[in-house]
């Protein structure tokens, strides 16, 4: 679970988190290894993962940006409020 509840939507495939630059890395130690979010030999994800960065930069963009973004605030103890919840 991250500190923004907006991000990272898809859990066991986040493949559309990363083409709408919504997916959020909070411990990259448990992050999936490639946008598919499966098991690929490596030399396949290693060019899934090139492929990937090079059609969708703004997206990995925003993505690095916002990991940093919840990093610092997980670390601060912010977490974002849910919409509607007091």
């Amino acid at each position: 679970m991250n500190a923004n509840q907006d991000a990272s939507w898809c859990v066991t495939r986040p493949w559309f988190d990363y083409m709408m630059g919504t997916r959020v890395m909070s411990d990259p130690q448990i992050a999936e290894s490639n946008p598919l979010g499966m098991d690929l030999p490596n030399w396949l994800e290693s060019r899934v993962n090139r492929l990937a960065r090079r059609l969708l930069p703004s997206s990995y963009e925003s993505i690095d940006r916002s990991s940093r973004i919840d990093a610092g605030r997980r670390q601060e103890g912010i977490e974002m409020p849910f919409a509607g919840v007091a």
